[in-house]
């Protein structure tokens, strides 16, 4: 019953990048299904410029009973690849796609899960005991529990006609209010957002092996699946940087936050583009959703410059 989480028709050039050949296996969950393949060879599409996508023939065969012991679901398997992979690159893919899963705690009834299965690396992973350096396992958007202690976070969640906003200060709450909800076309959109003082930075930076910066910053998400290109590094589709210019110690960068903008279904009216890279459509819901985050980030620097000192690290209970 999930939402789908894009129909873009870029999956093709992925494959295509990564492997000679595809072979799709697929078996609807629905009695006395048959077993559907294609196999597609890309060099096929190589040849004649001028030839149609479509008339480019790949093989089809219905067979009886799944290659992988499917019950139901499918399988893509992609052979002659076109590099050689190594651990490095394992957890690359790792870091990848754990920026890809949602850590919003209000989805977490979705069973969708993605584990990397690397049999020639269960030895090596053996001697491993940080996460970030196993390879096997089911992939975790473990980045926002490492800061939930170090530093001042602020959560603000549009649903059911209200807007309910809590910042927090070391672990502890410091407010809590709700609103009423003035936004048109904004409805089910959660935003969550951490500013990175340098004791959040250092402590991201021993955990995760990578300096923030290297990691991103403000990342979205449509039905638990990221959006490219927000919270890429150099990347700033809300303009961040170029407000900061404008106020270099009253504004937050890209380079002083870190977190996401979740949206869940129904949202009709915020929608990908066709471009896997170019982000929503700039429709009336998008600009709203803008001015929300902008509203919950001066929020933010109201408490952050105004209200403690800036760059302060506020960790002590009697200065709090």
């Amino acid at each position: 019953k999930r939402a789908y989480a894009g129909a873009k028709g870029i999956g093709r050039f992925s494959c295509d990048r990564l492997g000679g050949e595809l072979y799709l296996e697929t078996i609807k969950d629905e009695p006395n299904a048959k077993v559907e393949t294609l196999l597609t060879q890309w060099d096929k599409f190589e040849g004649d410029i001028k030839e149609e996508f479509v008339n480019i023939s790949v093989l089809h065969e219905t067979i009886l009973k799944s290659s992988y012991n499917l019950k139901h679901g499918t399988v893509l398997e992609i052979s002659n690849l076109k590099s050689d992979w190594n651990k490095q690159k394992f957890l690359e893919l790792k870091d990848a796609l754990a920026k890809l899963i949602n850590p919003n705690t209000r989805i977490k009834e979705d069973l969708f899960t993605i584990e990397l299965v690397v049999p020639d690396e269960l030895e090596n992973d053996k001697k491993e005991s940080e996460y970030q350096n196993i390879v096997n396992g089911e992939i975790e958007n473990l980045i926002f529990e490492t800061l939930e202690i170090k530093t001042t976070k602020i959560i603000s969640s549009i649903i059911d006609g209200k807007i309910v906003t809590s910042l927090t200060e070391g672990g502890k709450l410091v407010y809590k209010i709700t609103e009423l909800n003035s936004y048109e076309y904004l409805d089910n959109v959660d935003i969550q957002i951490y500013h990175l003082n340098q004791s959040a930075k250092a402590t991201f930076t021993r955990r995760m092996g990578t300096q923030p910066i290297q990691y991103g910053h403000i990342f979205v998400y449509k039905n638990g699946l990221r959006i490219y290109p927000y919270g890429e590094r150099g990347e700033d589709p809300f303009k961040m940087d170029n407000r900061k210019t404008q106020g270099y110690s009253r504004y937050l960068g890209t380079r002083d936050v870190l977190g996401y903008v979740s949206i869940l279904e129904p949202n009709e009216l915020l929608k990908e583009t066709s471009s896997r890279g170019d982000g929503l459509i700039k429709t009336k819901a998008y600009f709203e959703l803008v001015d929300w985050f902008y509203s919950s980030i001066k929020k933010l620097e109201k408490y952050i410059i105004d209200i403690t000192d800036w760059g302060n690290e506020l960790s002590n209970d009697d200065y709090i």
